[in-house]
């Protein structure tokens, strides 16, 4: 046998060695999901998985192997791990200063009001309710004492909440809630501003007109005369007024034409 014959067992690796090596798949899919994963919402999905296929194709693809890749794994692992990071940090930021303060609502205001803490029950609310007076508000928790006792928490209303979502455009929305008084359950019903286009403050997520909803007792609304949009009595009666004076006028200028 010459000393230059083939080994017809030598190492498969090195018949490779001259053959070009393909990417692997795997490592590609990877830094897909990954770069993906950056896009809110839909990367809370595709980001695990960019990490998950990274460190498998970061295996599969070792000096050994015969697919190359590995840079591209590593990569898809680093954007996947910082694609996480800011899922997490937007869903934190959507959580804390919208979620949150739609779900309470006006629990810390009324658990203030309830407590004696006027001046946390005002800083809780917005405009109108903001501008009550002390006795007004005073006024407000004692009537709702004398009727449902203390009050102990407030919860979103899941059931007739199911139907409220948040409308794209609008700068506030009436959402619904259960008040847990000592005596029981009452129906209730919140406006959250998000927004004020009159100060021009542009994020609000505090509760201006707050309504308990009692068929057998009455309805209570505070501010007294309020109504969702910020208007009250006071302002329709302005306008009313307003219009009986435009009348008044045409009456008076009628008359005045006819004894002409």
């Amino acid at each position: 046998m010459s000393q230059f014959q083939q080994n017809p067992y030598g190492d498969p690796q090195d018949e490779m060695a001259g053959q070009p090596r393909k990417t692997s798949g795997i490592a590609i899919t990877a830094l897909i999901l990954s770069i993906v994963g950056l896009i809110p919402c839909i990367g809370v999905c595709t980001a695990p998985f960019g990490i998950l296929l990274g460190l498998i194709s970061a295996v599969m693809t070792g000096s050994s192997s015969a697919k190359k890749g590995r840079g591209l794994a590593i990569t898809a692992i680093i954007i996947g791990l910082l694609a996480a990071g800011v899922q997490y940090g937007t869903w934190t930021v959507v959580q804390k200063n919208f979620i949150k303060p739609v779900e309470d609502g006006p629990k810390s205001a009324l658990l203030a009001g309830f407590s004696g803490d006027i001046a946390g029950f005002r800083a809780a609310m917005h405009t109108p309710a903001s501008n009550a007076t002390d006795e007004e508000i005073t006024a407000y928790i004692e009537t709702l004492r004398q009727r449902y006792g203390n009050l102990n928490d407030v919860v979103f209303d899941e059931l007739r909440g199911s139907t409220s979502s948040p409308q794209f455009g609008a700068t506030s929305q009436v959402f619904p809630y259960l008040l847990q008084f000592d005596s029981g359950t009452v129906d209730a019903d919140a406006e959250i501003v998000f927004s004020d286009q009159t100060t021009g403050q542009a994020w609000v997520m505090k509760p201006s007109v707050i309504t308990i909803i009692d068929p057998d007792l009455g309805d209570i609304t505070f501010p007294a005369g309020a109504t969702s949009g910020g208007s009250s009595d006071a302002d329709v009666a302005d306008d009313d007024a307003a219009a009986g004076d435009s009348v008044t006028d045409e009456s008076e200028t009628d008359d005045g034409a006819e004894g002409g």
